[in-house]
């Protein structure tokens, strides 16, 4: 039972690393294409988004928004996304057991 709750806890820090990482990587993209205007219409709301992500106790599915970041933000902000996501169904998996 200690295992399951030290697994738990783990993918737990290490999902809000990866939004954490995210959330920088979404503020580099929309520095590096501030120059772009209509862009950041969309660039602008979804880092906006991972910032409440970052600072929220709870935690939610981020897959959705990973594939948003690929198109829209910056490729390492939707790798951070996805490994956020895989470690936040690791972490069910670990409470169900």
């Amino acid at each position: 039972m200690d295992n399951q709750k030290f697994a738990a806890k783990n993918y737990l820090n290490n999902y809000r690393t990866m939004i954490s990482m995210a959330y920088v990587f979404a503020i580099l993209g929309t520095i590096l294409f501030s120059i772009l205007i209509i862009p950041m219409c969309w660039m602008i709301p979804m880092t906006i988004r991972m910032k409440k992500k970052t600072y929220s106790t709870d935690i939610t599915r981020c897959a959705g928004w990973g594939t948003c970041a690929f198109f829209f933000l910056s490729f390492p902000a939707a790798v951070c996304a996805w490994v956020a996501h895989t470690n936040f169904r690791r972490f069910n998996r670990a409470l169900q057991a």
